[in-house]
């Protein structure tokens, strides 16, 4: 139980590194004027659907956890 909210909570910090990292990318293509800023806005826009791909299981996660711990609870 405790292991699988660890696992949750690190796939968000995950998630958090790979948000900073497209911060950083698209700060460095809003200075750009040539070709390599439409590299830079493609690269943001691939992490942005790999963070918004990771929400979606981190809160399917979240479900299966909630239900487990429901679960639980009516055992007792």
């Amino acid at each position: 139980r405790e292991h699988f909210w660890t696992q949750i909570n690190q796939i968000e910090q995950l998630n958090t590194k790979l948000n900073s990292c497209r911060s950083i990318i698209s700060i460095c293509a809003e200075r750009l004027l040539d070709d390599e800023s439409g590299a830079l806005w493609a690269a943001s826009d691939i992490l942005q659907e790999i963070e918004d791909g990771i929400d979606e299981k981190i809160s399917s996660l979240m479900q299966i956890y909630k239900q487990t711990e429901a679960k639980k609870a009516k055992k007792k």
